[in-house]
Formats: C-alpha cells, structure tokens, sequence
C-alpha cells in the first residue's frame, strides 16, 4: 500500500481598500401602482442629476433591484379578528456607484445625495477592486505553505517526500469588502454633517487554505 502524508497549508493577506462602493436605498407606499412607478423614475432621474453636477457620469449609477409590491395594513374586525386590507403600493429600488477611495470623491458623492432631495438611505462598502490577484496570492501562500509543512514533516520522521498526487481547496466565496457606515432614511440638510466625516477603513484580511496530498517513502 503506498503511503501518503497529507497536509493543510494557509495563505493569508491583509490589503488596504482601494475602493468606495455606495449602496442606496429608495422606497414608499403610495396609494396607486402610478404614483410608484413615477415617484421612483422621479427620485432616480433627481439623484442622478445630482451626482452628475459633482462629476459622475449618470451611468455610473447603476440598479441593482426594482420591484413594487402590493402593500396590506392589519385591520380589527368587528368580531375583532385581525385582517389585511390593501392599503396600495410599495417600491424599492435599490442601486450603487463605486469609485475610487478618496475622501474628496466620497464627500462629493455625499453632497450628491444630500442636493438631490431625495429620502434615501445609503451604506459604505470599502473592497479591493482586483479580487483576481489577491485569490492567485492567496493560493500560492497556501500552497508554499503546505509544501513547507510537508518537508519538514518528512524530515523530522526521516522519510522521502515524492510527488504531489493531489491538491484540494475551498471553493467558499471570499468577502472582499466590509461595510464601514449605515444611514437611516433622511432627506436634505438631515446629513450635513455627513460631509465632514474622517472615515480611516482599516485593512481587509483574507485567508485560503488548501490541502494536498503527496507521497512518501
């Protein structure tokens, strides 16, 4: 039987952000399906206006979810037995813009929103933009890091390390950003204060691990 020595090797990075990514968040009730539809292209077209008057292009802004559903109110009947009652509808449109981490640029996209007018709450994400280079470093770590492990192993119990017979790794997705700021749902001069924010992310840690298999003898 031939035998095997099996080994974990980890990669690890820590990476300063390099890029801002604004989540924003529209949504209402109003009494008819019209009124939805037209108040949102409404509150969309404003803040794009706005973000192009501090240098974005109005493409930049992009949808990442619409969608308007009925809406029902709990009511007491006479009995007093709860029942829903339509009461209208309600849209949510949700969309992003992502640019470069600068506090400028950031505190321009900020004085967006707040110009616009429109209720809206937003997140700040800061990530990494080349997601590719940093998973390649991160298995080549991991991978140095086994091979290491292996050598050591198989000179401390005085064997011969032979080829590499198989590798295996976590396919997970990696998270490659962390939320930095939330806001709740304001409208004009509620965030001024916003503006002066000095946000510092600090660095996005990430880890790999593989495992790989090699002979011995």
């Amino acid at each position: 039987m031939d035998q095997t020595l099996r080994v974990s090797g980890t990669g690890r990075m820590s990476v300063k952000p390099d890029t801002i990514q604004l989540f924003l968040t529209l949504n209402d009730h109003f009494s008819t399906y019209e009124e939805a539809i037209e108040t949102s292209a409404l509150w969309t077209d404003q803040l794009k206006q706005a973000f192009s008057k501090k240098k974005f292009k109005k493409t930049e802004l992009t949808t990442l979810h619409f969608s308007i559903d009925s809406h029902f109110e709990n009511e007491r009947d006479p009995d007093g037995q709860y029942r829903q009652k339509f009461s209208g509808y309600r849209f949510n449109h949700q969309l992003s813009i992502e640019f470069e981490a600068d506090h400028k640029r950031l505190g321009d996209a900020l004085t967006a929103i707040i110009t616009s007018a429109v209720p809206v709450e937003f997140n700040i994400h800061y990530a990494v933009k080349n997601v590719k280079a940093i998973k390649e470093q991160l298995l080549q770590k991991a991978v140095s890091d086994a091979a290491d492990t292996a050598r050591l192993l198989a000179l401390s119990a005085k064997v011969k390390l032979g080829k590499m017979l198989q590798i295996h790794y976590g396919k997970e997705e990696l998270i490659f950003r962390q939320e930095t700021m939330r806001s709740a749902r304001f409208q004009g001069q509620d965030i001024q204060a916003s503006l002066s924010l000095d946000i510092e992310p600090g660095e996005l840690n990430f880890e790999e691990t593989v495992e790989i298999i090699w002979e011995i003898s």
